[in-house]
């Protein structure tokens, strides 16, 4: 059985093992690729941040190109018709020219089929989106077309001297993020820093053949963030993982129990045999010499006596394991009201007067429960400890006292005292002290665990110390 039990646990250490492991990858997948959805998200939303700021930056460019060409004071627009096309052909000039460059420029649109000469409002208005259209189609490639000396120097400043505003990228950086969902806690930085997560850089450089002008941005801690959007993954792993385990430990428990238990049961049945087979064995020779052999009156009384005194052992042996198969149905029976100092008297009556003293504090005190059961209780403890007591000295102590509203009961022996890693098992059933097949000390293993299943019953607990001196202490604690 043992074998199959250590085979049994090995088979389900390696299916927890298998389950954890399986768990542990999946969450670590699901933390992964968690991550890489927010570091794109996070990517996205800086170069969306950057793109919006520096199409603003060209648009108020361009509506200062917009005033420029429209003002009558600085610039004059005047149309004619090609003879040789017959398309209109607008002319832009400076009324102010600087002292050198390009002062006007001539040009036909092609989407304006119309023949005007001269400049109308409406072919003016024409002329000047057509203007505003290519210099925007200019900025976003990167370049400026100088159509005039003052216009391009104009347009070429605002476009390579103005740097682009980060506080602006920022501000809509940290909108975007909190629209997604996203952490908005970052700084920036010029250089990728070695600690934190960083965005890809966007290049802040003005001119095409420019070296770059690299701007990070730097969350200091994104796990945290990714922990909290899957929180509920982890936690469900954790769950699954927790109940794997806990599962585990109940089955390891019980098997483990179940081959402890075997065990006992087998120290009780190796015990039990001897118990059995000393008064059988009388039993067997005393009959057969009675049927063999003419005694007188004296010898067959003899030996009847020896037959009495065997049968009562037997007696007592099945009467100690019927009671104990009834203790669990202790709870069943009829209550009654229960003298304390008068079961106490009772018990002590079974024992040697010079042998047990008493300490009876609890005057007339009554409880109600079970008086047979709490008579073999105490009875069971007295005589488990007199069992143990190593010859004369100080009696057995029974002290009953009362605490708050608890009767306390307590049994102190002057033996050889209990083992520490054996006062958790003493109460179970078929335990004893030692292993093997022991009879220095006459019992079953079933004594307190009567004893407990009576004190369960009556609502308290026991529990056993060690004395100061030498020896043990039982101390029963019952509600009132």
């Amino acid at each position: 059985m043992a074998r199959k039990i250590q085979l049994a646990v090995a088979l389900m250490s390696v299916c927890v093992c298998g389950i954890l492991s399986l768990q542990l990858a999946f969450a670590y997948s699901s933390f992964q690729a968690e991550r890489n959805l927010l570091e794109k998200q996070v990517n996205e939303a800086f170069a969306s941040a950057f793109e919006a700021v520096r199409n603003d930056r060209d648009e108020a460019i361009l509506d200062d190109l917009r005033q420029l060409v429209s003002d009558p004071t600085f610039i004059e627009i005047t149309s004619r018709v090609n003879p040789v096309y017959g398309t209109t052909v607008f002319t832009m000039k400076e009324l102010q020219p600087p002292f050198k460059g390009q002062t006007q420029l001539s040009l036909s649109i092609e989407t304006f089929p119309e023949k005007v000469e001269p400049i109308t409002p409406k072919a003016r208005q024409a002329f000047i989106d057509h203007i505003v259209k290519n210099a925007r189609n200019d900025l976003k490639n990167g370049y400026v077309f100088y159509y005039t000396q003052k216009l391009g120097d104009s347009l070429s400043k605002a476009k390579y001297e103005v740097p682009i505003d980060t506080a602006m990228i920022g501000e809509r950086f940290r909108n975007g993020l909190g629209k997604a969902g996203l952490p908005t806690r970052f700084r920036f930085a010029a250089v990728a820093p070695n600690d934190g997560f960083k965005t890809k850089p966007i290049d802040l450089s003005l001119k095409t053949n420019a070296a770059p002008k690299l701007l990070y941005a730097v969350f200091p801690d994104p796990d945290a963030v990714v922990f909290e959007r899957i929180k509920w993954i982890l936690a469900g792993s954790f769950v699954l993982m927790s109940v794997a385990v806990v599962c585990f430990g109940y089955t390891l428990k019980v098997m483990l129990s179940q081959q402890k238990l075997s065990a006992v049961k087998d120290d009780f049945i190796h015990n039990m045999t001897h118990e059995l087979h000393t008064p059988l064995a009388s039993l067997t020779v005393t009959a057969e010499s009675l049927r063999k052999f003419q005694h007188d009156a004296t010898a067959r009384e003899t030996y009847l006596d020896i037959i009495l005194l065997q049968a009562q052992r037997l007696g007592a042996l099945t009467a100690e394991i019927l009671e104990t198969a009834r203790a669990g149905k202790v709870g069943n029976r009829e209550k009654q009201t229960i003298v304390v100092s008068d079961l106490l008297k009772k018990a002590m009556a079974a024992f040697p007067c010079d042998a047990v003293a008493v300490e009876d504090n609890v005057g007339d005190l009554e409880i109600s429960g079970d008086a047979n059961s709490l008579f073999r209780m105490l009875t069971n403890l007295i005589d488990n400890g007199l069992k143990y007591n190593p010859g004369p000295g100080a009696p057995l102590l029974v002290k009953a006292d009362v605490s708050g509203k608890k009767l306390l009961l307590e049994v102190s022996d002057n033996g050889p005292g209990i083992p520490e890693a054996e006062k958790t098992q003493i109460f179970d059933a078929f335990y004893r002290i030692g292993t093997g097949n022991r009879h220095d000390v006459k019992g079953y293993g079933l004594g307190l665990y009567f004893v407990k299943e009576v004190v369960r019953k009556h609502n308290g607990k026991i529990s056993v110390h060690d004395n100061e001196n030498k020896g043990t202490t039982f101390r029963i604690a019952i509600a009132l």
